[in-house]
């Protein structure tokens, strides 16, 4: 994708240009190649594809980072605690100047300012692509849990389908009010639940009691020893007065 980008725009003009790659292509090994064609780029990492593995207390607060700089290759490596463990990659920005991000507080119970690294400011204004997928899909997650890697792939196809229905949806829609990925998921279950009783069952016909005068006397069916010449017009048994009024 870059390959017009660095043979069409001479070596002075590429440093104009800054270039965010989302966690599916970004690796150490393309951010050096690119700073060495004369191309900045910020990307996050995923854990695997990480130079060095950092980790946090559980009980670290969110906006605590620790940050690595490589004087050869000119490589920011920062690693954030936001709701979960961020990595990011840049050859342009690094940690200062921290910027405030909006962020939901559980002790305040209300969204307050977090001081964040600079370099994930215009990383998440330019975000797209895997990451922003991913974002979507994480609002809902399945509540249905399996051990079958089956099952993971298909909940994945499934959410994957919704996320993409609810940003197309959202691009295309002039008001603007938009769709959150809640409200879409409801209104697709809504459809297929609707959708399963289009069709209802048929009811039973109900069959009614009748008492039907005989020319034999039997005894009750109900084994209250009275004999009568009553029966009973849908179950054909023998019933008398005070049995028949019991069962029906």
């Amino acid at each position: 994708m870059l390959e017009p980008l660095l043979s069409e725009t001479s070596h002075r003009k590429l440093g104009k240009y800054h270039v965010y790659i989302d966690n599916l292509f970004c690796s150490a090994d393309l951010l050096i190649h690119l700073e060495k064609c004369g191309l900045k780029a910020t990307g996050t990492l995923r854990k695997d594809r990480c130079p060095e593995k950092i980790s946090f207390d559980k009980k670290a607060e969110r906006g605590t980072f620790q940050s690595k700089y490589d004087k050869k290759s000119g490589t920011n490596f920062i690693t954030l605690k936001d709701s979960k463990d961020i990595s990011v990659l840049s050859t342009a920005a690094g940690v200062t100047p921290l910027m405030p991000v909006e962020r939901y507080c559980k002790d305040q119970k209300e969204k307050c300012d977090i001081p964040f690294p600079y370099a994930f400011v215009p990383y998440n204004q330019f975000m797209g692509g895997v990451d922003t997928h991913d974002q979507h899909c994480n609002k809902r997650l399945p509540c249905v849990r399996s051990k079958k890697w089956t099952w993971v792939i298909f909940m994945l196809l499934i959410q994957a389908a919704i996320t993409n229905a609810t940003v197309l949806c959202n691009i295309c829609n002039e008001s603007k009010k938009k769709t959150g990925t809640k409200v879409a998921a409801l209104s697709i279950s809504r459809d297929y639940l609707y959708g399963s009783n289009k069709y209802p069952k048929k009811e039973k016909k109900t069959v009614k009691h009748k008492k039907i005068a005989q020319t034999t006397i039997k005894f009750c069916s109900n084994k209250c020893g009275v004999r009568t010449l009553n029966i009973c017009s849908a179950y054909k048994l023998y019933f008398c007065k005070k049995c028949f009024a019991q069962k029906h």
